[in-house]
């Protein structure tokens, strides 16, 4: 994940399109696992100190992401405010701690905005590759509903899909 200006940014991220064809081969893996995380209050972030600040809050975000994936893990921005980490060779427990410690990361951040600073905040949903996920979407579909599962709740919390079973870390 590149840390430039955001166009740059955003431009020099893997595309989810490109990014998808790559999960296809990925599948054929017996141990696999993705999360899918958000970014809590962008738009806040965006209408308080501007849009400017939310690309700041980004590429700190991005900075994190990379700092804290291994070197098999790959990463996508798939949009908006959400990231994508597949992690190879991994189990839904280990993807698991891996996203509560990338949580942790994020949350000790303070980004100086102006006088000010921010302390973003991530949530994250969770899937493993089960039988019968033969798309990249079936995967992100998974975690998505994971993270699905924690809205409403307190922001900043990690969801683990297997089945139909949403776990929530306090």
């Amino acid at each position: 994940l590149p840390i430039t200006l955001i166009t740059g940014f955003l431009g020099a991220l893997t595309t989810f399109s490109s990014f998808s064809a790559e999960v296809v081969g990925m599948l054929q893996q017996s141990r696999l696992a993705l999360a899918v995380l958000d970014l809590d209050h962008l738009k806040a972030y965006n209408e308080l100190h501007g849009h400017a600040a939310g690309d700041i809050v980004l590429k700190e975000i991005a900075r994190v992401i990379q700092a804290s994936v291994r070197r098999d893990d790959t990463t996508c921005r798939l949009g908006g405010e959400e990231f994508l980490v597949v992690c190879h060779n991994a189990d839904l427990k280990s993807a698991f701690g891996s996203a509560e410690r990338l949580r942790n990361m994020v949350r000790s951040l303070k980004i100086p905005i102006g006088e000010t600073s921010i302390q973003p905040t991530i949530s994250v949903g969770v899937a493993s590759r089960e039988a019968g996920m033969e798309r990249a979407d079936d995967m992100i579909q998974a975690a998505d509903k994971a993270l699905s599962g924690l809205h409403g709740m307190v922001d900043h919390e990690v969801g683990c899909r297997r089945a139909q079973a949403v776990v929530v870390l306090d």
